[in-house]
This record gives structure tokens, C-alpha cells and sequence, in this order.
């Protein structure tokens, strides 16, 4: 995490997996299903859409400083082809800035999944504010992390399933 001047900070953080591009990129673009795998996540709903432009809003509660919780408006452009989901909040209650992207990649045999974020929240929270965001990066990431292993396991047992012979 990179601190700006004015409290305004630069976070950029990768997860790496052998797992297909294609399924990391159906997971991080499946917004209203997020709340099933990602624990901070209570509530998403797309609210508007037109083409690769959406309007996305989320509800979320860490278990970190005190249930902090928050409310974003999230303007998104998703660029299927780049594997790229550009957004800004306008909810405009926690964060004087909340803006950035997510891409996925390919680095040889493992895919890349990257958030870049730049933040500037209207709360220093006890001097704790790069630690939240530390922690809620690393919770966020294993949360994927988990979704990718169960879904690459249901798809595993599926193709067993379908090769085993029936009596």
C-alpha cells in the first residue's frame, strides 16, 4: 500500500492460481453472486446495465474495526476483451475517492487476477485505516481463492460423475 499525499492511497495486489483466465474472470464479473463467497459482501445488485456499462451496488461488513460498514454506488465498464472492469463509487459516504480496476491475466501456466485501487476514506478510523485495508484486500483475495478451488472441484466431480457407468 502506497500512501499519497492527503491521505489518499495507492493499493495495488494480485492473486495468482493455476486455474483457466476464463473462470476467474466469471467469478469476479458475477456480481449479484458475490455475497455467497465473499464473507464482507451482504448484498449486490446490479441496478442498471447498458452494454459493458453498469451501475452496481453493494452493501458490505468486515469483521475488522468495529463492523465498519459500507455502502457503494459503483460505475463500472467492463471490458470483456481485456479481461478489465473499470469502476468509481458515487455513493460518495465513506470515501472521498473509491476508483480503480480489476484485470485478469495470464503469467505462463498460472492466471493473475490484479485490483488496482486508489482510496481516500472521510475516516482516518484511530489512525487503523491502512491496516483495514490491508486486511480486507487479504480476506477479499482468499474469498476468491476459495470460490476458484470449489468451483474447479464441482467441475472435477461433475466429469467423474458423468464417467462412472449407472446400474
Amino acid at each position: 500500500i502506497g500512501e499519497e499525499k492527503d491521505d489518499t492511497y495507492q493499493i495495488k495486489t494480485t492473486l495468482k492460481m493455476k486455474a483457466p483466465d476464463t473462470l476467474l474472470w466469471k467469478i469476479i464479473t458475477d456480481y449479484e453472486k458475490t455475497p455467497n463467497f465473499v464473507k464482507s459482501v451482504k448484498t449486490s445488485k446490479v441496478n442498471s446495465r447498458n452494454h459493458n456499462n453498469l451501475v452496481l451496488e453493494m452493501h458490505c461488513q468486515g469483521n475488522w474495526a468495529f463492523f465498519i460498514k459500507v455502502h457503494l454506488i459503483l460505475n463500472m465498464r467492463q471490458d470483456d476483451s481485456m479481461m478489465r472492469i473499470y469502476f468509481v463509487d458515487t455513493a460518495d459516504e465513506k470515501f472521498y475517492i473509491f476508483e480503480g480496476f480489476w484485470q485478469v491475466t495470464r503469467e505462463g501456466d498460472k492466471s493473475v487476477v490484479q485490483l488496482n485501487l486508489r482510496t481516500k476514506p472521510k475516516s482516518s478510523y484511530f489512525g487503523m485505516v491502512e491496516g483495514i485495508i490491508e486486511y480486507s484486500l487479504r480476506k477479499l483475495f482468499e474469498d476468491i481463492e476459495r470460490r476458484v478451488v470449489q468451483l474447479i472441484a464441482e467441475e472435477a466431480a461433475s466429469k467423474v460423475s458423468k464417467t462412472v457407468p449407472t446400474k
